[in-house]
Parts: C-alpha cells; sequence; structure tokens
C-alpha cells in the first residue's frame, strides 16, 4: 500500500456508509485521498467519517437517492465546491432486492433494483464525466458481481442489474478514454457484507435451517471455500484507479475466489 498514491486526489463512494463502501473510503483515504461519502437519507455516516479522519483526511458527506438526477447534480456541486476537483468515482451504491421465483417478481421489485443498481451508476457516469474531462482525466470503477457474467435462480432482477453495469461499464469507457478517462468494473463473489446476510436469510427460511449452518453451506459452495473481504474487493478498486492500470478501460475484473473459473 502507498500512503501517498492517491494524495491531492478527490474520490466519491456511494453506498459508503457500510461495507465495501466503508472500506473503499478506509482504504483511498489511507492512500492520501479526501473523501466524498454518499448514501441514503438517513444513513449514519459516523463510522465512515471516523475511518477517514483517522487518516487525516478530509470528509464531506452527503445524504442522496443514486436513482435521482437532482441528487448527483447536488453531490458533484457540494463536492466541487468543497474540495475544487474529483478524481474519481466508485460507483458502489447496490442492492438485491426480492428473492423469489421469476414469475413470482413483483414488477415495483423488479424497477428498484433497476433504478438503483443501473439507473444510479448510469446517472453518476453521466453526472461525473464532464467535471473528469474538464480536469484532463479521472477513474471509476462499478461495483457489478460474478452475477453480472451468469444467471441464478431467484435473483432474477439483481443479475439483470449486474448484466447491465457490465454493458453500461464497456460503453461508457469506449466513449472517454481519449479524454483520459479510464472505467473498469469490478466482478466481487460473494463478500461478508450486510447484503450476503439476505441470501444467508432467504437459505435458512428455504432450507429450514438455522442462519449459521445457511452461512456455512453458502461459504462451502465457493471455491476458495469463504466469503470475500470487503478490503480484498477494493484493492483491486485501487489498482484500477492508480498509474499501473494506465492500459486498461473496460474491463469487468473478476475478485471472485475462482468462482467464474468453475
Amino acid at each position: 500500500m502507498n500512503s501517498e498514491r492517491f494524495l491531492g486526489k478527490v474520490a466519491v463512494i456511494t453506498g459508503a456508509a457500510n461495507g465495501i463502501g466503508l472500506a473503499a473510503a478506509d482504504r483511498f483515504a489511507r492512500e492520501g485521498a479526501d473523501i466524498v461519502a454518499v448514501d441514503l437519507h438517513g444513513v449514519s455516516f459516523e463510522n465512515v467519517a471516523k475511518k477517514v479522519k483517522e487518516n487525516g483526511r478530509h470528509i464531506l458527506t452527503v445524504e442522496a437517492d443514486v436513482s435521482r438526477q437532482a441528487d448527483w447534480a447536488n453531490v458533484i456541486n457540494q463536492a466541487l465546491e468543497t474540495f475544487g476537483r474529483i478524481d474519481i468515482l466508485i460507483n458502489n451504491a447496490g442492492i438485491f432486492g426480492l428473492i423469489s421465483r421469476f414469475e413470482e417478481i413483483p414488477v415495483d421489485s423488479f424497477d428498484q433494483v433497476m433504478n438503483v443498481n443501473v439507473r444510479g451508476m448510469f446517472l453518476g457516469m453521466q453526472a461525473v464525466i464532464p467535471t473528469m474531462r474538464s480536469q484532463g482525466g479521472g477513474h471509476i470503477v462499478n461495483v457489478s458481481s460474478i452475477s453480472g457474467e451468469r444467471g441464478s435462480a431467484r435473483g432474477t432482477a439483481y443479475v439483470t442489474s449486474k448484466h447491465a453495469v457490465n454493458g453500461l461499464t464497456q460503453c461508457a469507457a469506449l466513449d472517454v478514454i481519449r479524454d483520459g478517462i479510464y472505467i473498469n468494473a469490478v466482478a466481487p463473489a460473494p463478500t461478508d457484507t450486510d447484503m450476503v446476510r439476505l441470501l444467508e436469510n432467504s437459505a435458512s427460511s428455504r432450507l429450514n435451517v438455522d442462519k449459521e449452518a445457511a452461512r456455512k453451506m453458502l461459504e462451502d459452495s465457493l471455491v476458495i471455500g469463504r466469503y470475500g473481504k470487503p478490503e480484498e474487493i477494493v484493492s483491486a478498486m485501487a489498482f484500477l484507479c492508480s498509474a499501473e492500470a494506465s492500459f486498461m478501460t473496460g474491463a469487468i475484473v473478476p475478485v471472485d475466489g475462482g468462482a467464474l473459473a468453475r
């Protein structure tokens, strides 16, 4: 880890209050970046603010619904008013949605997942690209999933959204690379966050086992035999936002403990 790799940089991170977003704020702050932490209205920013300040960096917290264009305009305006620049966007905010058989998925539930996971990332990239272009470049990392590379029973909305994220990433990357803007995605396997608790709860109920047994079953089903750690996903993000990834754009990078190799 290079404690000055992102010195003087500003990173906007969505879903920053917990999970992968929280780990990203911690990592980028430790490597020198100031942080714009974005999350839902009413969410506590206490943990992320503490981590960023412990690393000696500055933080701006902004409440936003990433599926709303006006909220994104506010995020960008506040970031520029506070820090004067935006160098990195970590498009991390996402939801899993209802775990259900395909024909039983309510349309409004499907739409909610697509609004957050796809529209939110689309709007985030559109909002930040003009600033990055005016600065001569920048880096965007979208959080996809191994679910964006294959199907999965009872996860239709989430899986569909992550396939769409991969397409968004590649199309946007091709449009802006000559502006010095690099856009890539990371594709994690199940990671030890609140989202994976939903999968455990569903498995526990469906298979009539306790939650600890459900967790063990899910972890045992993975090639590596365990969930990913948020910090492991963030290591790939940091690499993609660094000069070491100067010949990478439009890439969907698996961080999956070998899941897609099977």
